[in-house]
């Protein structure tokens, strides 16, 4: 029986977007193409119900691809079925059971510290997984930052993956040494027996190992207030007289550059060359971001008055990750990048704010280093303010709804949404005319769109300018608000 991509979705119980995720992990065969057009037949229906079935007992996605290779007798079969223990909490119970809101779940599977089985809906988690999230709770309620708490757990999964991975290595290795009776060496299942036998140990003498150092160091530095050596410092001064953000901007000869404005909430920023730069890259860009981000800000050490703005991070992430052949050309742009910036102009309510950053190595002298930023800083307070660019004229083009190429691709466009070729369209014009006069532009979208942010991300030569639609998400210490309006998808069967 053929199966157009939504009905195998409702055969199989499953959405579209993980027939299409299972088939880019290589976990699904692709469907039988005519023309344009997609079909799935009964070998596939019945391979995405193995794949759930597999999920439900506890194996990963990555292990189900691995078994999928093989014969599906060796080592790592053994393994995966003796860690598939009752993994029957799903989300909203164990969030009960450990007294946390449910998001905080979702922070910690995505800085893969811990591993349902199953996705979405049928997401499930062991019972240990309650005494993981309790003993997180409990710190948190000490006072520990749930970020900095996460980037310490990231930073010591780290360094115990390096490890596992040669353990995992390994074990793959003998399983692939033995048939399926186990007929070389000491046997397949005396290295099961052994496993079993050996993880407990080292697991307890790297706990106990763990447990000891931190806390004889502990003890070691109480009472001593002297900062850690390295880090970053920044330095903060208040202006005299207000600056013209779009102007520096634009004046700016740094390789990294940005500009934020937010005309309703009188809020500009302009930041300008690296202390630090994060670069995380693949699915896990945002949680390694976030962690990353943890870490720095515990390493800060600010100087300056007291009312001075915050340092911040700037940067953003990609849409897709790798390498996109398609236009525009995004060189320059990666996976993701976040900058502390060596120079931040903040434009505020209360007046324009000046900060420098630099980053320390052990042993450097922190006192020279702020000199040098006071220095720095004094030098571009008393620097000329650059002159303001004047506004230039916007083209705007003209209404295409009548143009036979553009009305054909709309409708091939449709008709690969339809075949399952493509998920989403988005509708764009590409229109020079010459040099594009950043400043005015900039300019003109900060006075049309005074409730959006106005944004500009320079990187040697190139530049990303324009305008948010609207503001999607606001973060506020544990306050989040949205004004999300658009919606061009579906969020299930129910079209309405």
């Amino acid at each position: 029986m053929d199966y157009h991509v939504e009905e195998l979705a409702d055969s199989s119980g499953v959405a579209v977007d993980t027939i299409r995720y299972y088939q880019r992990e290589k976990l699904l065969a692709p469907p039988r193409r005519e023309g344009r057009r997609a079909f799935y037949d009964d070998a596939h229906l019945e391979r995405i119900q193995e794949i759930r079935s597999l999920a439900q007992q506890g194996f990963s996605l990555a292990q189900i691809r691995e078994l999928s290779a093989g014969d599906g007798s060796g080592l790592l079969v053994d393994l995966a079925q003796q860690n598939a223990v009752d993994p029957d909490l799903d989300k909203a119970e164990l969030a009960r059971r450990a007294e946390i809101p449910e998001f905080l779940i979702d922070v910690v599977v995505s800085a893969g510290l811990l591993t349902p089985s199953g996705e979405g809906d049928d997401q499930r988690f062991a019972a240990d997984a309650v005494d993981m999230l309790v003993a997180a709770r409990t710190l948190v309620n000490e006072g520990v930052s749930l970020e900095e708490l996460t980037a310490l757990a990231m930073r010591h999964a780290t360094h115990i993956e390096n490890v596992v991975d040669d353990a995992i290595e390994l074990f793959k290795r003998n399983s692939r040494r033995h048939d399926a009776n186990g007929a070389e060496g000491g046997g397949h299942d005396d290295l099961v027996s052994l496993m079993h036998r050996l993880v407990p140990v080292a697991s307890n003498l790297v706990g106990q190992h763990f447990e000891r150092t931190l806390r004889t160091r502990a003890l070691a530095r109480l009472g001593d207030n002297t900062p850690v050596g390295g880090g970053v410092v920044v330095f903060a001064r208040k202006l005299d007289e207000r600056v013209d953000p779009v102007a520096i901007y634009a004046a700016a000869t740094d390789h990294h550059r940005s500009l934020w404005i937010r005309p309703d909430e009188q809020f500009a920023l302009v930041a300008l060359g690296a202390a630090e730069l994060v670069e995380p890259h693949g699915d896990s860009r945002f949680s390694a971001a976030s962690a990353a981000r943890a870490a720095l800000s515990a390493r800060i050490r600010r100087h300056g008055p007291a009312d001075a703005p915050a340092p911040v991070m700037v940067g953003g992430f990609s849409f897709t990750t790798g390498t996109r052949p398609i236009a525009p050309d995004w060189t320059g742009f990666p996976d993701a990048r976040w900058v502390l910036p060596e120079v931040t102009v903040v434009d505020r309510p209360d007046g324009s704010w000046l900060l420098a950053a630099t980053s320390l190595d052990q042993g450097d002298d922190e006192g020279a280093a702020l000199d040098m930023l006071e220095a720095r800083l004094e030098e571009m307070a008393t620097a000329p303010a650059p002159t303001p660019a004047v506004l230039g004229e916007i083209v705007r083009g003209d209404a295409t709804h009548d143009d036979p190429d553009y009305v054909r691709l709309v409708a091939e466009a449709i008709g690969d949404i339809r075949s399952g070729e493509l998920d989403k369209v988005v509708l764009a014009r590409v229109f020079t005319r010459g040099p594009i006069d950043t400043p005015a532009v900039l300019r003109a979208l900060a006075e049309r769109f005074p409730t959006c942010a106005t944004f500009a991300f320079g990187v040697g030569n190139r530049a990303f300018i324009g305008a948010s639609p609207e503001r999607l998400v606001t973060l506020d210490g544990r306050e989040v608000s949205t004004v999300a309006l658009a919606g061009t998808t579906g969020t299930g069967g129910d079209e309405t």
